[in-house]
Formats: structure tokens, sequence, C-alpha cells
């Protein structure tokens, strides 16, 4: 399966360091990323730059671990934006990506189940 933020190389290189690192670092990506977004879309809504800024780098920091540097430049640039206190141009940034945060969200789901599919097998 071919998926268009998550990077296979990364995930291939975090189970030759150790098999199970890989699994985990999804589980905990999985069990945070709803609270990370409510977070953010919290600190949008009081319109809170700098706290915005400090959120969408802890996102990047998750989000990196699998190798989506496209996104990942992205927020970065979003980080720095939020933390100039630009924050009407940071969310004009954060909403595109904020798809691909949601797409990249999907294909975690994906490869767990399809890694289910294919232990089981």
């Amino acid at each position: 399966m071919n998926y268009k933020h998550l990077s296979l190389d990364s995930l291939k290189n975090l189970e030759i360091i150790d098999p199970t690192l890989a699994a985990q670092m999804m589980n905990i990506f999985l069990t945070e990323f709803p609270d990370q977004i409510k977070n953010i879309q919290n600190l949008i809504s009081v319109k809170n730059s700098h706290e915005f800024g400090r959120r969408i780098h802890a996102l990047k920091g998750s989000i990196s671990v699998f190798g989506c540097v496209e996104l990942c430049t992205t927020l970065k640039k979003i980080e720095l934006l939020a933390k100039a206190d630009k924050f009407d141009e940071s969310l004009q940034l954060y909403w595109p990506a904020k798809k691909c945060i949601d797409e990249f969200n999907s294909e975690i789901h994906q490869y767990i189940s399809s890694a289910k599919h294919t232990s089981a097998a």
C-alpha cells in the first residue's frame, strides 16, 4: 500500500532498531492525537498565538517520527509564524495542513489494520 504522508522507510528503520518500537510509537501517537488536535482547536478559538505555536511544535515532533518531511516542514512554518505573533498567517497555513494531518492519522490507522491482517495470515 502507498501512503501519501507516512514513510514506510521510517517505520522499517524503527523496526530494525526494535521490532516493537514502530507499533509502540504508533499507539502513543494514536492515543495522544485526539487531545493534541482538541488543544490546538481550543487555542485557535481563543487566539492564543504563542501557545498555538508550542502545540504545533509538539505535534510536529509526534509526526516527524514517521518521516512526514513535507508536512513537518509546513508545521515548522506554522510554528514560527505563531510564535512571532503572526496568528492569522499561521492559520492560513494550518487549515490546509490540518487536512494532511487528518490524512496522516488515517494512514496510521490503515497501516496498523494492514499489519494486523498480515500478521494474522
